[in-house]
């Protein structure tokens, strides 16, 4: 079963065009990958030094930490260690990629979820070290939640009225979706961990930015193919 596994995973990669799963196909063996090594270090009772490793890919939020280690502004969004976390945030990654991905090609795609990790990274960095509230905070930050809402922001900038189908509620145009969860990342600026909610809402700016100023030039003329209910 691992060979027929491996056997996909390299097909997926060799295809053009694939964006979305080549993207969704790499953070699931970066988990596994993770997972075990976690799981191998407790047995062997070295998990503090995993903990202590894994700083060096994370984003911390000081000036220090980004110029000893510059390479995590790349490599904080692909890490992720929690099971529930990685499976929702794939399930909304696939939900809205496949719709963006019918209003842009896949380059585009992926072009979008690295400025949304990059970008929102950057920011974090900003807000970290400008605002009085944050100064002298020494804080790490990883996941692909940037990269996730500049996804989720760029399709519904493009496609504002597409309807899902969700329990007990009929249907949700998919921009009540987006202006909720910006509500959840705006109210949890004031919680214990407001990092991640920068991450979220400047992830989301990025997306819009791309599609709006973009995206929009490009595929002015493009006929659209994502079938939008009214």
């Amino acid at each position: 079963m691992i060979l027929e596994l491996q056997e996909y995973a390299l097909r997926q990669f060799k295809k053009k065009n694939n964006g979305l799963i080549q993207i969704m196909l790499a953070n699931a063996v970066i988990f596994i990958f993770l997972l075990a090594i976690r799981i191998l270090f407790r047995f062997i009772g070295y998990s503090d030094y995993l903990e202590i490793a894994l700083k060096h890919i994370y984003l911390s939020s000081s000036i220090h930490g980004l110029i000893t280690k510059p390479w995590s502004v790349f490599s904080y969004f692909w890490v992720q260690t929690e099971f529930l976390s990685i499976f929702w945030d794939m399930m909304l990654l696939y939900t809205f990629g496949n719709i963006l991905l019918n209003l842009f090609n896949s380059m585009h795609f992926v072009i979008i979820y690295w400025l949304g990790g990059i970008f929102s990274g950057l920011f974090f960095l900003l807000i970290y070290n400008t605002v009085p509230r944050f100064i002298g905070t020494d804080v790490v930050v990883h996941g692909m939640d940037g990269c996730l809402y500049a996804v989720i922001s760029a399709t519904v900038t493009l496609a504002p009225d597409y309807k899902f189908i969700i329990f007990l509620l009929n249907s949700v145009k998919s921009k009540y979706i987006l202006y909720a969860m910006l509500f959840l990342s705006f109210y949890s600026l004031d919680g214990e961990n407001p990092a991640i909610s920068i991450i979220q809402l400047f992830g989301a700016l990025v997306g819009y930015v791309y599609a709006k100023y973009i995206g929009s030039n490009m595929y002015t003329n493009k006929k659209i193919y994502v079938r939008l209910k009214s």
